[in-house]
């Protein structure tokens, strides 16, 4: 009797193989083209807003426009959390290097209508596409908002 406990089938090996192999012409084709990288956009400016982002103690965090200080948007807690996620992430970072909550974030849409979030103090930039269209288009509703309540 042969115990063929910790032996892994010939069939599982030659599917993992197949897959990376996939997995690494996909990368190969996606770098030689520069197809959905998330690199520096191609494009120009379209509009651009700074914002600053305060946690607030019930758990909501206020994003204010950092050209006016006027308060843009409540995000309550359980509401918005890829907002939340994201400008925790950057703060953060922020923390790491010891850099307050004073510079503000820059949120842009491209010409080519990506979408980013940059740290003005880090340099750190996120693409908002690349996490899902519902998340992008949370930070797209919070530029709205900014530029619409600097043309009231």
């Amino acid at each position: 009797m042969s115990d063929n406990r910790g032996v892994v089938p010939r069939k599982a090996i030659i599917g993992a193989g197949l897959v990376l192999a996939i997995t690494m012409a996909f990368a190969a084709y996606g770098s030689i083209t520069g197809l959905n990288l998330p690199g520096k956009p191609e494009s120009e400016p379209r509009t651009s807003v700074e914002i600053r982002v305060d946690d607030r103690p019930d758990g909501s965090v206020a994003v204010y426009d950092a050209a006016t200080g006027e308060l843009v948007m409540t995000v309550a807690p359980g509401e918005n959390g890829f907002i939340r996620g994201a400008m925790r992430a950057l703060a953060r970072q922020r923390q790491m290097r010891d850099i307050g909550s004073k510079p503000p974030f820059k949120l842009t849409l491209w010409e080519n209508g990506r979408l980013s979030l940059k740290d003005t103090a880090t340099g750190e930039r996120i693409f908002l596409e690349a996490y899902g269209k519902t998340n992008r288009n949370a930070f797209a509703e919070l530029l709205v908002a900014t530029v619409k309540q600097r043309t009231q």
